[in-house]
């Protein structure tokens, strides 16, 4: 995490935040070139 100010690390607030995504994003550079990729996902929270 490049700013730690922003990190969410409490997880009730991870689970909201999650349960109200659809997919996320992932942002990816290479060679000059900057593209995103939608991803689908799953998630189960242990412990």
């Amino acid at each position: 995490m490049r700013r730690k100010e922003r990190q969410v690390t409490d997880e009730k607030q991870l689970a909201q935040i999650i349960e109200a995504c659809h997919c996320i994003r992932i942002g990816f550079s290479d060679g000059g070139q900057v593209y995103i990729v939608p991803v689908n996902f799953g998630y189960v929270f242990e412990n």
